[in-house]
């Protein structure tokens, strides 16, 4: 197998990982009454569309690696749709998270639900950035450069250091400083060299498709142990061929159950 397709499913295999296990992956039947400090909040709506791309740290050609579709509700409800044009055979991969703490990642080509709650911290912080953007849309840390207009609306340019480079990411001002395109620049033989960005294609300013956080009824229940194998097995990928593609199963096993009885806490 080459490099390139490694890479490919390593970071698809990865990404369906951090989707799942890092909300706490739980398999639930989803509560229906919301937590008494979960008053709604009312947030303008969009959708965004980005192209992912990799520059191969400064020395190759171009790569989109993920097409992806970022929308919010105006409840504050978030869902992401990634295809990844590399990996075709992964089909879709989407993830939903509701202001009361429920999320839920959906990878179609093995047609699993992968459920969780999000800790009341989590879920604290996630309203706070709502209610309270931060001044020039930089938090701690950060350093606000300036404004730039992307698809006819104003965003603030903010730069972040990072270990051998910087992030630079656009937020814009009248969406609660929502970060809609980034890129990341590391030092290679002493020049500064972007190595990715998520640009922006396209925005609108209107509600979501609300199918999109709804629709799942063809999607069945798996834990993140089971999905990391299926999708691996769909990839045609064995741990001989490509030992990095398999991960600690234990850690997943473990974070699993230490999630698997959250509620509202």
């Amino acid at each position: 197998m080459s490099l390139n397709r490694k890479q490919a499913v390593v970071g698809v295999t990865l990404l369906a990982l951090a989707l799942s296990v890092g909300i706490g992956a739980r398999l639930l039947q989803f509560e229906t009454d919301p937590p008494q400090e979960a008053l709604p909040i009312q947030v303008k709506p969009f959708v965004i569309e980005q192209e992912h791309i990799s520059y191969a740290a400064g020395t190759g050609p171009a790569r989109t690696t993920e097409r992806r579709i970022k929308m919010r509700r105006s409840d504050g409800s978030m869902a992401i749709i990634g295809t990844f044009p590399s990996r075709p055979q992964l089909g879709v991969l989407r993830k939903v998270d509701w202001m009361d703490g429920r999320s839920v990642t959906l990878v179609e080509a093995i047609k699993a639900r992968i459920s969780g709650r999000r800790s009341s911290k989590e879920r604290a912080m996630r309203r706070a950035r709502l209610l309270h953007p931060p001044a020039g849309c930089a938090y701690a840390g950060e350093v606000s450069e300036g404004e730039d207009v992307l698809w006819g609306q104003t965003a603030r340019r903010v730069v972040q250091k990072t270990e051998g480079g910087k992030r630079i990411e656009w937020r814009l001002t009248g969406y609660e400083c929502e970060a809609v395109q980034m890129e990341e620049w590391r030092l290679v033989g002493g020049v500064m060299v972007r190595t990715f960005e998520a640009r922006l294609i396209q925005f609108s300013g209107t509600e979501p498709d609300e199918a999109v956080f709804n629709d799942w009824s063809s999607y069945r229940d798996l834990d993140p142990e089971e999905a990391r194998k299926r999708i691996l097995t769909k990839s045609g990928v064995t741990k001989v061929e490509c030992p990095q593609c398999q991960v600690n199963e234990k850690a997943i096993g473990e974070a699993y159950r230490r999630f698997h009885d959250r509620k509202y806490d």
